[in-house]
């Protein structure tokens, strides 16, 4: 990989890595070829296998943990292709949900993905050969009485805002964007900078503040933005074409704009997953691509970005990574799902 100057200064080796590749769990079915195809909430590993045909076979959500292993599928009265899945925590309890977007809607599970706690319904679709969606999870502390709000992005490049007080949900709020920026890629939020953040296919990528539901920023670029996250005040986005840029939001709430911090041009096929996680005092980036290789940046205390570790997974084409134990001070440890094949990789880091 190579790196874009002066935004970047790079090292090597800032945390031992021990490559446990070789040590694996199984899922009961094998990954389907789905950006960010891994999802955690510290206990618990899900991936998805769906079905070949989404007019035929139904979508497998496959959860992992420590202790049981089972697969779930999505209620309704039609199989449907799942287009993301992530675990938030909503209410003043921060209960964990588990919240399923596909071509039906939104579907928002217990935790454990047993009980169905609220469906919304995707838009109807103008004709039968358009194809609706739902894409893009996130939630954040509402400042304007609605309590936690859970963010879902939509195929006509909405953003659905859910009010969370489970086991009830119900729609309060819909951000839209009047130049229509095309169906949205994924969401983020920011309790810290009262933000909502999309990524939309056609590279938009929009700044929503949360108090006044007014667009703050919108950022045009010529790649397709595949995942979004908050690191504290820094937004890091990752691009289909390999490349990280890491933008700067500590001005946003003062109603100025970003700027554009890092970028980093981390790998040299498409870019299929991007986990972050800040713990122990540490803001850690693991990305995987096309081109079998696993990487993990470490970012500094003045938002550099350095390798901490690359390893490749032989033969494999990676589809989602994830900070398994991403709620710890210790050690970290990263997963990593590949397409047609039910492993789960582990890479472990001091």
């Amino acid at each position: 990989f190579w790196l874009k100057l002066p935004l970047l200064a790079l090292f090597v080796g800032v945390m031992a890595w021990r490559d446990a590749g070789a040590r694996t769990h199984a899922f009961q079915a094998s990954a389907s070829l789905l950006h960010n195809n891994l999802v955690t909430n510290g206990t618990q590993w899900v991936s998805v296998a769906n079905g070949a045909s989404s007019s035929v076979d139904p979508a497998k959500i496959m959860f992992h943990a420590q202790d049981q292993r089972n697969v779930i599928q999505l209620d309704g009265n039609q199989p449907a292709r799942v287009m993301q899945v992530r675990f938030v925590q909503v209410g003043p309890a921060g209960t964990w949900v588990f919240v399923v977007c596909s071509e039906l809607g939104t579907h928002i599970y217990s935790e454990d993905g047993m009980r169905i706690m609220h469906f919304e319904k995707q838009a109807e679709p103008d004709s039968p050969e358009v194809v609706h969606f739902h894409r893009g999870i996130a939630a954040v502390d509402s400042t304007i009485g609605h309590g936690t709000v859970v963010c879902i992005g939509t195929s006509v490049g909405s953003v659905l805002m859910l009010k969370a007080e489970p086991p009830m949900f119900s729609l309060v709020e819909q951000l839209r964007s009047p130049e229509n920026p095309g169906p949205v890629g994924d969401v983020a939020s920011s309790s810290m900078l009262a933000s909502i953040a999309s990524v939309h296919d056609s590279g938009e990528i929009i700044l929503w503040n949360e108090p006044t539901l007014q667009m703050a920023q919108q950022i045009r670029v010529a790649e397709v933005p595949i995942r979004l996250a908050f690191a504290d005040i820094m937004l890091v986005v990752a691009f289909n074409n390999g490349l990280i840029r890491v933008w700067d939001c500590s001005q946003l709430p003062a109603g100025q704009g970003l700027s554009l911090h890092v970028e980093v041009a981390s790998h040299a096929r498409w870019l299929t997953g991007m986990d972050v996680v800040s713990c122990g005092g540490r803001r850690m980036i693991a990305t995987v691509a096309e081109d079998t290789i696993l990487n993990v940046w470490q970012m500094s205390e003045t938002n550099e970005v350095a390798l901490a570790h690359s390893s490749v997974v032989t033969d494999k084409l990676l589809t989602g990574v994830a900070f398994l134990n991403a709620g710890e001070t210790g050690s970290l440890t990263v997963g990593v799902t590949a397409y047609d094949s039910d492993a789960l990789f582990l890479f472990e880091g001091a």
